[in-house]
């Protein structure tokens, strides 16, 4: 069946924040004295995807939870404050040849709208490249939305939950009548291969994110009771309109 729509994550898929998001990481290792720890960055590389919170508990776990969680908090939001995300190299062009090749793009993310929002580029135009945008909104904090597109919708259910993709998957049949099995998602993390896989969704692993080989890629999801293959993994998405064309069948 044809591709007919593509999933795409924002951090580490699109949107270059993982070198981000490492110096912050070594920032609270050494924080908490474990400066220049290899051993531990590559276990939270291999965690990462889920909270990041949660990861560094599981990584650190004699470290009080709540400080970690302070720690990234405060440092995660001066980086951001700071410093510009930009797209992948060669994703502007990417995105444009998918668009010629008429698939309808998601850009999904576990990120709160206001925190997109203030890490978005002002020289990128969401509505040039994605008919949809999907953020995570808290209902229970009742977070404002932020996001500046025609067809913004939210989910309350943040990967690695199945239920993650939803709106997006009902907002694409209602609007498009695609359906689960014309769909392609693209992702650089585990969680995002299970929740592919939870959905029954063809699925592509790109390096650009905090999983870097092919071999980690597959190394990892065996650990975890998944299966990727070398040639679902692409450098990133600027060879996507490539492999699309390739494996399309």
């Amino acid at each position: 069946m044809a591709i007919r729509a593509t999933i795409l994550d924002w951090d580490g898929t699109t949107f270059n924040s993982w070198p981000q998001a490492l110096r912050v990481i070594r920032k609270i290792f050494a924080q908490f004295g474990y400066q220049n720890d290899t051993k531990k960055e590559t276990e939270i590389r291999r965690q990462w995807g889920y909270a990041a919170a949660e990861a560094f508990r599981s990584v650190l776990p004699e470290i009080d939870y709540e400080l970690l969680r302070n720690a990234w908090v405060t440092k995660i939001q001066i980086a951001g404050d700071t410093e510009t995300l930009n797209m992948v190299n060669g994703g502007q062009e990417a995105l444009r040849e998918l668009k010629r090749l008429d698939l309808k793009l998601t850009l999904l993310t576990n990120r709160k709208a206001k925190h997109l929002a203030s890490n978005l580029p002002k020289s990128i135009d969401l509505t040039e490249f994605f008919s949809i945008v999907q953020t995570y909104h808290d209902y229970e904090r009742n977070d404002q939305l932020f996001i500046d597109h025609p067809c913004h919708i939210t989910c309350q259910h943040p990967k690695p939950d199945r239920r993650a993709y939803r709106p997006t998957l009902e907002q694409l049949k209602k609007d498009f009548g695609i359906n689960t099995h014309e769909i392609l998602t693209v992702d650089d993390s585990l969680v995002g291969l299970a929740v592919a896989n939870a959905n029954n969704m063809r699925f592509v692993g790109v390096l650009t994110g905090a999983i870097n080989t092919k071999a980690r890629w597959m190394r990892w999801a065996k650990e975890r009771g998944l299966t990727i293959t070398p040639e679902q993994i692409i450098p990133s998405i600027k060879y996507l309109p490539e492999w699309i064309e390739q494996y399309d069948k």
